[in-house]
């Protein structure tokens, strides 16, 4: 794990984030990558510049630990306009171009386009469309409209699994945009060499067609060639309700509550994505139903009727489209036992250990010698004769850990469980996750 500083004008700290690579290479955001002892100095403090790679303490603004969950687009082009995920983030490229992501420093620069949003918003630019999604999900917003110039961009949004029934999608230049709303967001990057100049144009040529009562304006490129002085001067001579303040530098970002609602906003986002009927709850519900049936007619190794069987792991292979198994477990006389229920049967029998060399081992379902132990942790899988390594499993915590190339389809599969993954494992039969059932079905913590 790497650590990064998100860094502002004269060494100022923005935030900082921590991650196996830094999404923003290439890119106009300056970062610079720190220790993890800096990273907790920084973190909690007021403030913090980096000077000469060395951090100092101010009290110039809040800097605090981001967290912000992502949106869970899925990858796929149409003629160079492309969205494709890495480690950190997903990202839409245009012809090469890159021109945004949905990691937290994305999200948290159109933080106040969400909190501005209300009524009827028209927005301008579609990008991977996580402003018109989030916006989408409060409720005192009645329609998002979004005018975009490339229908590539247009196409790949139509694709993704969210809910849009708030969302409409226009091709065209929002600059010819026209109609009555609550609210407009424009969030671009401009072309000229003026900021001042682009926000008079984009202003006094949309609030003639446009009937509005706030313009939120976010045009990249120039902001960093003006102060945050200039920017509030110059607004100041405007429309009051045209320009809010928190655009330029993104102090409503700073507060914890403020990242609290957009993680909120995010997570009604996710839960949006389609689910298959054999990937429901339901589905679940009635596999796990029958594993217990099948445990307790096992004729050898059969748990005693007065122990509850524990609901342990699940098993999915990626592209199925259903569950490929069920573990469950339990207890008997200081003892733990674990059983796989997979294609209509018991296929594999374990027992658990509490101490010792191995984590566990796999026994023969006649003799109950073992077969197979597994070591750290249940990551390696031994033969207990030879003592080759026959398989190796794959630590990780929901998308931390988890390669890309298996996020990409557990999304495209509309796979629901992915923050309950804690192994994967590329098998001779496919490529697999095992995901915890316990806070499926008995609440988190438990």
């Amino acid at each position: 794990m790497r650590h990064f500083a998100v860094m502002g004008e004269g060494g100022d700290v923005m935030y900082v984030f921590s991650g196996a690579d830094n999404p923003y290479i290439g890119s106009d955001v300056t970062t610079v990558e720190i220790t993890k002892d800096q990273a907790k100095r920084i973190e909690g403090e007021d403030a913090a510049l980096i000077v000469d790679g060395e951090v100092i303490i101010n009290t110039k603004r809040d800097v605090k630990k981001h967290e912000l969950n992502a949106i869970r687009f899925a990858s796929g082009s149409i003629d160079g306009a492309v969205i494709k995920r890495d480690d950190v983030a997903t990202s839409l490229t245009v012809d090469g171009k890159h021109w945004m992501n949905n990691g937290r420093h994305a999200v948290l620069q159109l933080a106040s386009q969400y909190f501005d949003a209300t009524g009827d918003v028209l927005v301008g630019g579609l990008g991977l469309g996580i402003v018109p999604l989030l916006i989408a999900t409060k409720s005192n917003v009645r329609s998002v409209t979004v005018v975009e110039s490339d229908d590539r961009v247009i196409e790949l949004f139509a694709k993704q699994s969210f809910d849009k029934a708030k969302i409409k999608v226009l091709h065209g230049d929002v600059l010819n945009a026209s109609g009555d709303f609550d609210v407009v967001l424009v969030d671009h990057y401009n072309k000229s060499n003026s900021l001042k100049d682009d926000i008079s144009h984009y202003h006094e040529t949309m609030a003639a067609k446009i009937n509005s009562n706030v313009f939120n304006f976010y045009l990249w490129e120039e902001i960093a060639g003006d102060t945050y002085e200039e920017f509030l001067d110059f607004a100041k001579h405007h429309d009051a309700n045209t320009y809010s303040e928190d655009e330029w530098c993104r102090f409503k970002s700073n507060k914890s509550d403020s990242l609290e609602e957009l993680n909120e906003a995010i997570d009604r986002i996710n839960s949006q994505i389609s689910v298959p009927d054999k990937l429901s709850k339901e589905r679940l519900e009635t596999m796990c139903q029958d594993a217990e049936s099948a445990a307790r007619s096992l004729s050898i190794g059969a748990p005693p009727g007065d122990r509850k069987l524990h609901r342990d792991y699940g098993m999915y292979r990626c592209g199925d489209g259903e569950y490929l198994a069920i573990g469950l477990t339990w207890g008997d006389n200081g003892r733990m036992f674990s059983v796989k229920y997979q294609g209509g049967e018991i296929t594999d029998y374990y027992e658990i250990y509490s101490s010792g060399e191995y984590f566990s081992s796999e026994l023969d379902m006649k003799t109950m010698e073992p077969v197979a132990h597994y070591a750290e942790g249940g990551n390696t899988k031994i033969d207990a004769i030879t003592g080759e390594t026959m398989q190796a499993n794959y630590r990780c915590k929901g998308l931390d850990g988890l390669p890309v190339e298996f996020v990409d389809r557990l999304i495209n599969d509309g796979f629901p469980h992915i923050d309950d993954i804690f192994y994967y494992a590329e098998k001779p039969y496919g490529d697999c996750v095992e995901f915890g059932l316990s806070d499926i079905f008995y609440g988190r913590g438990k």
